[in-house]
């Protein structure tokens, strides 16, 4: 699933995650993030465009194996996005 890093507290290693498909965030911990290591959790900003595998546990939604995909603001010329719109997907179309 591909969201968005709506807030996040590097320094208490913990953020929230709005889905594209969903109408709700997701709890985004520093474990479930890069199992491979290939994006520190500090790296990551709002805004930045993830993909992640959703995860209900007993305290709610979460995002796991969390995979960089862009970060916050980028251009990525001659990508069009799922809806071209500018919204969650992070994409200026």
């Amino acid at each position: 699933m591909r969201g968005t890093i709506v807030r996040i507290f590097t320094d208490k290693n913990f953020g929230f995650v709005q889905g594209k498909e969903e109408g709700f965030e997701r709890f985004l911990h520093r474990g479930g993030v890069s199992p491979d290591g290939s994006v520190p959790f500090a790296d990551l900003e709002e805004g930045d465009v993830i993909e992640f595998d959703p995860f209900e546990s007993v305290k709610g939604p979460r995002a796991e194996n969390v995979r960089l995909i862009a970060k916050a603001g980028d251009f990525q010329p001659g990508y069009v996005g799922e809806d071209n719109d500018g919204g969650p997907d992070g994409f200026r179309g």
